[in-house]
């Protein structure tokens, strides 16, 4: 049986088989903002997470996953396409990131702290996220009273701050735009992300 989405899904597909040169040969476009993912952080927030989960039932958490998460959600409403990068990505450095957004440095592994680091010191500037903002990262754990104390900034204020502002930007917040760039063209890819659709 058909859905009713059918006939839309067979016009993308449809759509896609007769672009799929350009396509295939376009790169996306990198605005220069990055996420730093880490397996080691979100493996040792799970344990530390559940440590005392007794039943299957609970639910289970992961609050380095749901900072990743949120960071990411937030930066994609400002309209910036964003970066996920490793601690290997972030010394290569190969979409060119000049901010990078942190979920807990805290959890990281000492290899990966030290290429954060190293980032900073090569002129990148690093914001950890912290309840509901974020802060300039200078290399140091801060104590919970002088969490609570400092101020913290929206995603489009560091944004602004650092001068990033998006490529293209969509007028209709249900609408995602991403850029590809391929040999003497750019394509714009819309994509409907509205919950009810």
């Amino acid at each position: 049986t058909k859905t009713a989405n059918y006939e839309n899904g067979a016009a993308v597909n449809r759509f896609i088989l007769d672009h799929n040169d350009l396509l295939m040969g376009a790169d996306r476009v990198h605005e220069g903002v990055g996420i730093l993912h880490s397996d080691y952080a979100a493996f040792y927030s799970d344990a530390l997470d559940n440590e005392n989960q007794t039943l299957s039932t609970e639910p289970h958490r992961n609050t380095f996953t749901a900072n990743n998460n949120r960071i990411y959600q937030q930066l994609r409403q400002t309209g910036i396409s964003v970066s996920i990068v490793d601690a290997q990505g972030l010394e290569d450095n190969p979409f060119g990131i000049r901010v990078l957004f942190l979920p807990d440095f805290s959890k990281l592994s000492p290899e990966e702290q030290a290429a954060v680091i190293r980032f900073r010191e090569k002129g990148g500037k690093v914001y950890h996220a912290e309840d509901w903002g974020f802060r300039i990262f200078d290399g140091r754990q801060r104590s919970y009273e002088e969490k609570v104390f400092w101020y913290k900034l929206r995603a489009k204020d560091v944004l602004e701050t650092e001068g990033i502002v998006p490529m293209v930007q969509s007028l209709h917040e249900d609408v995602a735009v991403q850029l590809l760039q391929g040999d003497g063209y750019t394509l714009a890819v819309l994509t409907n992300i509205a919950v009810t659709e």
